[in-house]
């Protein structure tokens, strides 16, 4: 019955809080964010007013297309390269050399990957170019073409008129007049790769014989077959092993085997191919490195993979190159308990190369067991007839039905006192109903 002030919990929002940022800075989809929390006075000025407030991300600071949001600000990317040309000059480096009777160069190119990005990396290529074809009657030595013919090395007719010729065969200046008759085989001579016989008025006759190794002047050149050593190791990665002609290894092992090849002697060695024959249960896992002293191109320049066979284009005397590899041993479902011991081998094939090196590595490969182990077979079969509680019982209580009813005690007989049984009950039954009659019609 009186009048008493209402309370009022807040009639503004400042009232509430000072709205602002809380907290750090951070970053989120790439940009500055800060968290803002909002202070609020609901029902502002009345009895059921009360004070609320709310925390959203708030935009800061948009990073631009060179910067990257990092630590709550925005940070100007590492470009580490927008052209090709930052990455290097590309050109022909080192030394001209002989391949295929040709001259050639190795050329390397510079590349700038994912130019002008934070992601931006420099890499560069090495391959063989063409410098010079050699022509039919030179030779490529010491990578250059060069002209093995001796001038004025004969006099020759050509029709009536008498030439010196170079020992390539080629015309050189005048003599003299010439007789009208031409000598047969006069002179044995290049042409291509073929020696042939030439008559005295310089046309070409019979084929003498094909040069394997090449023909200039008036003879085929011989070549003294390079050498070259290969040797095969291998060791375990898994357990922790040094490179060794064999090793014991687990099923799902990791290996790396070791390739390493050596000219020794006689010529450089052409089109050197390298082969690694691997077993069917170890699986190749490529990690493949090649290092090299010496002519450092060829560590560039070859194609291919071990397993099908790496092409190295030329191997100079002297030179060594080391090729390392991994290669897993399948699963131990691929084994039989016990040890297996697989053996691969590597082959090495060239030109100027008179046999095939080879060498070989073994893995012994152990499958444990548990001894004494055999396997019985327990519990149910699956099998309704004969894992079925119900049935069973069923039939035991037929059986002994059967044998307390007799039937097991001659049957026939048991049908036979079972029917007298059924008779008797019917004549007793009749006679009741007769005397039952009788007594009725005795009352009336």
């Amino acid at each position: 019955g009186s009048c008493t002030n209402q309370t009022i919990n807040c009639s503004t929002n400042s009232q509430c809080g000072t709205s602002g940022v809380v907290g750090s800075p951070y970053c989120q989809g790439g940009n500055v964010y800060n968290n803002y929390k909002t202070y609020t006075c609901n029902n502002a000025g009345t009895a059921n007013s009360y004070c609320s407030d709310s925390t959203a991300s708030q935009l800061q600071t948009t990073c631009s297309g060179t910067q990257i949001c990092a630590n709550g600000s925005c940070t100007n990317q590492t470009i580490n390269c927008s052209t090709n040309s930052q990455c290097g000059t590309s050109g022909v480096v080192g030394s001209p050399y002989c391949q295929g009777g040709n001259v050639y160069n190795n050329y390397k190119t510079y590349t700038c990957n994912n130019a002008g990005t934070a992601n931006s990396y420099c890499s560069d290529s090495t391959a063989s170019q063409l410098q010079t074809t050699c022509s039919g009657t030179q030779i490529c030595a010491n990578g250059s073409c060069t002209n093995s013919c001796t001038q004025n090395y004969q006099q020759r007719c050509l029709g009536t008129s008498m030439y010196w010729y170079d020992s390539c065969g080629n015309i050189g200046s005048y003599v003299g007049t010439c007789g009208n008759a031409c000598t047969s085989n006069y002179q044995q001579r290049c042409s291509g790769s073929s020696l042939y016989w030439y008559d005295s008025c310089g046309a070409q006759q019979s084929l003498i014989q094909y040069c394997a190794n090449g023909c200039s002047g008036n003879a085929c050149l011989n070549y003294t077959n390079g050498t070259l050593t290969v040797n095969k190791t291998v060791k375990n990665l898994t357990t922790g092993t040094g490179f060794v002609s064999s090793v014991y290894a687990n099923p799902s092992d990791m290996l790396m085997f070791m390739i390493t090849l050596q000219a020794n002697g006689g010529q450089n060695i052409q089109n050197v191919v390298v082969r690694d024959a691997l077993p069917s249960s170890l699986i190749y896992n490529n990690q493949l490195v090649v290092a090299c002293t010496g002519n450092s191109s060829n560590c560039n320049n070859y194609s291919g993979d071990i397993t099908t066979g790496i092409n190295f284009y030329s191997i100079s005397v002297g030179q060594t190159i080391t090729i390392t590899y991994q290669a897993q041993v399948a699963s131990a479902a691929n084994f039989s308990y016990g040890t297996t011991t697989l053996n691969n081998s590597v082959s090495v094939t060239g030109s100027q190369l008179g046999y095939t090196p080879t060498s070989n590595a073994s893995v012994f490969v152990t499958k444990a067991g548990v001894l004494g182990a055999s396997i019985v077979s327990t519990g149910l079969t699956n099998n309704f007839w004969l894992d079925s509680f119900f049935l069973p019982l069923l039939l035991t209580l037929i059986v002994i039905w059967m044998w307390r009813s007799g039937i097991f005690f001659g049957i026939e007989k048991w049908f036979n006192g079972k029917t007298m049984t059924f008779k008797d009950y019917k004549a007793e039954k009749e006679l009741s109903k007769r005397i039952s009659q009788i007594q009725k019609s005795g009352r009336a």
